[in-house]
């Protein structure tokens, strides 16, 4: 048997192909469950998991993303991009073949490899790097989080003394959100990557002066005292002399 996918397929229920080969060009969303024992798949295209798929043999020269169950039974080869979600498993019972990566991997969940050896390059962790564009503002004004990751994807939770402010998820790179805080006090920005957590810390004080500002004050307090001085002098020799 052969099929080819250059199209869209998605599976809701249940697919069971226990033979052929199949090429995939397309995209490929699983929900639920796909058997595909003793079939080659070849797919340069894009292979999204939410569900369970079992697969004998899989040259992947697209992406792969899980973020369920991927078991495979007897090869894998990758040359393309592996993404194995928070929460996800890849299990690789290997028999008669080491597991061949050649490209990325990378894993934020759980990958068990129970039979055959890792060979080419190593497997990725995710990683969660956030940067604040001041850690110090004025109420209102605008701060950018920047988060450097190799997730999929990066939540940003905004919270003062009171509790959440804002809660959104970004999918897009370059990954980052701007809010303005709308009360003083400490703020904490909690930035999660596929189930790591960074937390940031943010001041927002009752009156920022700028430096103009404070130049100025520390120019008429002299100037204020001396007038006063001269004018409770004038006071003095009017009224008693």
């Amino acid at each position: 048997e052969y099929s080819n996918n250059d199209g869209n397929l998605n599976n809701f229920g249940y697919v069971q192909i226990y033979s052929g080969t199949s090429i995939n060009n397309g995209v490929i969303n699983n929900h639920n469950s796909m058997d595909l024992f003793h079939l080659e798949i070849s797919s340069d295209g894009i292979f999204n998991n939410s569900g369970e798929i079992t697969t004998e043999t899989f040259g992947n020269y697209g992406k792969i993303n899980n973020y369920e169950l991927f078991i495979s039974t007897l090869a894998l080869s990758n040359d393309g991009f592996i993404f194995n979600g928070e929460n996800a498993t890849m299990i690789l019972d290997v028999y008669t073949n080491d597991f061949n990566n050649l490209a990325t991997i990378i894993n934020c969940g759980t990958i068990d490899i129970r039979f055959g050896n890792l060979t080419g390059n190593p497997i990725q962790p995710c990683s969660c790097s956030p940067t604040i564009s001041s850690d110090i503002a004025d109420i209102g004004k605008n701060v950018t989080v920047t988060v450097n990751t190799n997730s999929d994807s990066v939540r940003f939770v905004w919270s003062d003394t009171t509790g959440i402010k804002r809660d959104v998820i970004d999918a897009i790179e370059p990954f980052e959100d701007t809010f303005a805080p709308d009360s003083i006090g400490e703020w904490n920005i909690e930035v999660i990557c596929s189930g790591i957590s960074e937390t940031l810390t943010l001041e927002v004080p009752f009156m920022v002066l700028p430096e103009y500002a404070l130049g100025m004050i520390t120019f008429l307090i002299p100037a204020l005292v001396m007038l006063l001085i001269y004018t409770s002098r004038e006071w003095i020799q009017k009224t008693f002399l």
